[in-house]
This record gives C-alpha cells, sequence and structure tokens, in this order.
C-alpha cells in the first residue's frame, strides 16, 4: 500500500512539471499580444473627449514660492496665499491631432491690486528654447462671484506627440484668489487626417 501511494504521488508530480514546462498556446500568445498592443496605443495616445477637464487639485509648483499657494480640499479650490511672482503648472494631456479651439476656466478674483493668470502653453522637447503660449486668459478687477475667463484666441492650436508637450501655467497673486478648473475644448483631427469625411487637413501640418 506504501509503495502504492508513492507511485501515485510520483505521477501527480510529474504531470504537474510537464504542464508548468509546456510552452503558451495561441490563445494565450494572442492574448498577450492584443494586452500590450493596448497599453501601447493607451501610452501613445491620451484620448478622452472635449472638453479636457484640469482641476484645481492637479496644479503644482515647480520648486519656488511652494508655501504660497493652498488646495482647498472642500471646495476643491486652489487659493493663493500671498502677493508673490511664483505660479503653479499642470500637465495637459490633450489627443494627437487633435485642435484646441477654446481654453476656460473658473475662478473667483476678489482683489482689485491684482489679476489671475491662466496659460497653456507647450514646450518643444527636442529643443531648448521659451515656451509657446497657445491660449492667454486673465481677470480684470475684482468680483465677489466665481467667473469664467476664457480665449478662443488659440497659437499652434494642432496637438503635435512627440515633438511637443502641453501644459497650463496658474497664478495666483493673493490670498484674495482662487481656481476652481481649466476647461480646454478641442476638436479630435485625428479620425479624419485622410480628409475624406471632413474636408480637413490640419491634421497632417505637424502641429506648425
Amino acid at each position: 500500500m506504501r509503495t502504492h501511494t508513492i507511485f501515485l504521488v510520483l505521477i501527480v508530480l510529474g504531470f504537474t512539471l510537464v504542464s508548468a514546462a509546456a510552452p503558451p498556446t495561441a490563445d494565450v500568445l494572442e492574448n498577450a499580444a492584443r494586452l500590450r498592443a493596448d497599453e501601447d496605443a493607451t501610452t501613445k495616445d491620451f484620448g478622452g473627449s472635449s472638453p479636457l477637464v484640469i482641476p484645481a487639485a492637479a496644479f503644482a509648483t515647480n520648486g519656488n514660492y511652494d508655501d504660497t499657494y493652498f488646495f482647498h480640499p472642500f471646495e476643491g479650490s486652489m487659493r493663493g496665499k500671498s502677493a508673490t511672482d511664483g505660479c503653479v503648472h499642470a500637465p495637459a494631456y490633450l489627443p494627437q491631432g487633435a485642435e484646441v479651439f477654446q481654453v476656460y476656466a473658473s475662478v473667483l478674483d476678489e482683489d482689485a491690486a491684482a489679476d489671475v493668470y491662466i496659460d497653456l502653453k507647450r514646450s518643444n522637447n527636442y529643443a531648448y528654447h521659451d515656451a509657446d503660449t497657445m491660449a492667454s486668459a486673465h481677470t480684470n478687477g475684482s468680483s465677489s462671484v466665481i467667473q469664467s475667463i476664457f480665449d478662443e484666441s488659440i497659437s499652434h492650436a494642432i496637438v503635435s506627440y512627440p515633438r511637443f508637450h502641453y501644459w497650463v501655467q496658474l497664478c495666483l497673486p493673493s490670498a484674495d484668489t482662487k481656481l476652481y478648473s481649466v476647461r480646454i475644448y478641442f476638436v479630435d483631427n485625428e479620425i479624419f487626417s485622410d480628409g475624406f469625411e471632413s474636408g480637413g487637413v490640419t491634421a497632417w501640418n505637424g502641429g506648425s
């Protein structure tokens, strides 16, 4: 009986080792390839629909004046803390080939002596130079209510990766100023890049 039990154990162990060493099936390989392709597509094209909403929580300092801004978790707003020239920044993950046509921001400016500034910018990943300002908006005077500031005159409107990366700069000059969100409106030209359905060929111009 003991010999019979040992023999069965050896058979089970042998079957397990053979199964573990067996090459993956065609279905397993196909699924793995599909997952890799999906991951590549996700990392190369951010996708999403218009507008791209950037919340106040997405903004951070670049190391300067890091104690001059405060994120209010109950309001979902970012508030300035003192008069300063420091600004905060947030990435703008726009889809490849998209054409930006409006930039809006919801802000509160109760400081009559200073204005809130928002800029959408792009930087060249292959050459060192000043960032291009694509859109710019600011408050004018003070108001006790939340207001929307915007720019509809967009420069360098076509999103072009990997040549450029895109980001928003926010300047809150005092504790009486707040940001709630930034909205970037765009048309996804990539789906019409052959010009067949829309007649548009702007997606081919390389983001100039």
